[in-house]
């Protein structure tokens, strides 16, 4: 995952050139399938870093949901 995200977060320019940045807490649902859905921020930080985390996590490939027991 954290390849994937490397990978993939574009940090918005105008949160550059404001020198904003900061952490963005993100919640999300892995379906029994494995598709991501219900992307949520929990702890926004600038609407433009905001966006961009839930851009990235929505578009996250499928996962291997995990089984209890």
């Amino acid at each position: 995952m954290m390849e994937y995200l490397k990978t993939n977060i574009q940090y918005p320019a105008v949160c550059r050139e404001k020198g904003i940045q900061g952490i963005v807490l993100v919640e999300f649902v892995i379906t029994k399938k494995g598709k991501i859905e219900k992307v949520k921020v929990l702890f926004p930080v600038d609407p433009a870093l905001d966006a961009e985390a839930k851009r990235v996590i929505s578009k996250m490939p499928k996962w291997e949901p995990a089984e209890l027991n």
